[in-house]
């Protein structure tokens, strides 16, 4: 057995913490739990979506995302490309997929793109997204 700096290996654990709390996260988004959903966002997470002001705080996603929980059965598909873990902070590159499909009826509408987060660990341990920025692959019709 090859030892490794303690420091790689604990990079490891947050790197698997990590990806564990982004299919936690689609979960939720798929569960339409918009409690659970606001809960993987620190409270003072600035959000910046494509075409829109950025959002500051949980009350700011919550503006943004409340109407699609309300609208739409969602799915997401969320992957890291790279994390880079030091200490307690964390940056991640990742692509998505993303799917509405109105609760009214319709058909669904599938966006993918790309986007970068950072991440804090909280007292509890848990990761929780401080900065959450992504954009489009392709421009909105």
């Amino acid at each position: 057995m090859i030892d490794t700096p303690l420091s790689v290996r604990a990079s490891s654990a947050a790197e698997f913490e990590i990806r564990r709390m982004a299919t936690e996260y689609s979960q939720s988004i798929a569960a339409g739990d918009r409690k659970r959903f606001l809960g993987f966002f620190a409270e003072d997470i600035v959000m910046m979506p494509p075409e829109q002001p950025a959002a500051r705080g949980r009350v700011g996603v919550a503006a943004i995302t409340d109407p699609l929980f309300d609208q739409f059965t969602m799915r997401e598909q969320f992957e890291y490309i790279e994390l880079c873990v030091v200490n307690d902070w964390a940056t991640g590159t990742f692509t998505y997929s993303f799917s509405v499909t109105p609760k009214s009826g319709g058909a669904t509408t599938t966006e993918t793109g790309k986007g970068i987060v950072w991440l804090r660990r909280t007292l509890a341990g848990s990761w929780q997204f401080t900065q959450f920025i992504w954009n489009r692959d392709h421009a909105t019709e």
